[in-house]
Formats: structure tokens, sequence, C-alpha cells
């Protein structure tokens, strides 16, 4: 064999030795990819699993727990008013907003509620869905102007001693629970915010009308 055959031939073994190597090294490397995002995914799901489970807990422990109101400013159309009194409806939906809420986007999305308060029209006077606002005491009163410059037509209820979190800490800390049915004697029958959950919203309607053929209870 000749010198130059002979250079020509290890050079061909050095170079696929080397593609061999990197064929290999980028092979290992898109295992290794998809092992991480496969345990990234997996560590996702179990997350997500754990957290609704932990909500789940959360919803069956304030599930038949008692409701209690303290007295508090009722403000319907900007003004004070007492149009509505609590004890003469048997079944309520309240949206509680506690003290670490942004009322101003608090109110910019009651409107997102409309279905709910429109269901009022076919309900009657048996049922009423309410707003509940629990300011710091320091912010009662700027609270207080912005509920009346927004002039919502159906009642809001302003908390303005911090009674009702006191009155009730059982609630839980997770705002996605603060939306909930109470039946007449004001033990909660159902809970979670159906604003952006077309099943849970047809949940609703369904307990709600359940109730009001059965007096303002679950048959």
């Amino acid at each position: 064999m000749s010198l130059k055959i002979l250079t020509r031939y290890l050079r061909f073994i050095s170079l696929n030795r080397r593609n061999a190597l990197c064929l290999v090294l980028f092979s290992s490397l898109a295992c290794f990819m998809r092992c991480k995002t496969s345990i990234l995914i997996f560590m996702l799901l179990l997350a997500s699993s754990c957290h609704q489970q932990k909500l789940s807990r959360m919803m069956n422990n304030f599930s038949m727990t008692e409701i209690k109101f303290p007295e508090m400013r009722q403000i319907v159309m900007g003004k004070d008013s007492s149009s509505i009194i609590l004890d003469t409806i048997p079944v309520l939906l309240v949206v509680y907003r506690d003290p670490s809420s942004c009322v101003p986007c608090q109110i910019d999305h009651i409107q997102d509620y409309r279905n709910l308060y429109e269901l009022g029209k076919i309900a009657g006077d048996g049922y009423s869905p309410i707003f509940i606002f629990s300011p710091n005491k320091r912010r009662v009163e700027s609270v207080r102007l912005s509920l009346c410059r927004a002039r919502f037509r159906h009642p809001i209820f302003l908390d303005e001693n911090g009674s009702f979190p006191e009155m009730n800490r059982h609630i839980p800390a997770d705002p996605r629970l603060h939306v909930f049915l109470l039946d007449r004697n004001r033990r909660v029958i159902l809970s979670g915010d159906p604003c952006h959950n077309p099943s849970l919203l047809i949940l609703y309607k369904k307990i709600i009308m359940r109730m009001l053929e059965n007096g303002g209870e679950m048959p």
C-alpha cells in the first residue's frame, strides 16, 4: 500500500470515529433531554394533582358549614340602601372579597357574574346573589367611595368593621372558594368561582333551581 493511500485510509477512519462519537454524544444528549422533559411533565402533573386534591379537601371541609352575617352597610346604585333583608331570602349566592383583594380590580369584574344575577329574574324573590367587600379598616372610606361611584344596581355589602371574616374564620383562604351558595339555614352547599368555568356555572344554576323547588334546601 502506498503512503498516499495509507494516509487517506487513516484520515477516513479518524473522520468516521469523530462522526460516530458525535452521533453517540448527540443521541445521549437527546435521550437526556427527553428524560428531563418527561420528568418535568411528571412533576407538573404530580403538582397539579396534589394541588387539586388540596383544593378538594378544602371544599369538602367548607361544605355544610354555617355562614353568619354581621350588620353591614348596603349600597345599591351608589347610595345607602336597605332594599334587601338577608333573612328573608332562602337561597343566597355570596361573592366575598377579603381584605387582601384589589377593590378597583374586583369592581371591574362584578359584571363577570351577570349570568348569576340574571338567574334572579327566573328564580324570583327566593334567590339573590350578593357581594361582600371586607377591606382593611384604613381603606374602608376609599372602598365606600369606589363602590358608590360604580353605581351597581345589585346589592353590595360593605363590611366596615371587618366583622364578616371574624365571624367566619372557617372560610378558606383560597380566593377561588370565596364564591359560595347558601341554603335557607345559611349552610354552604357549593363553593367555587363559576366565572371562567362553564361546567361549574351550569351546576350552580341546577342546584339553585332544585333548592328553590324545595323551599331553599337541598332535597
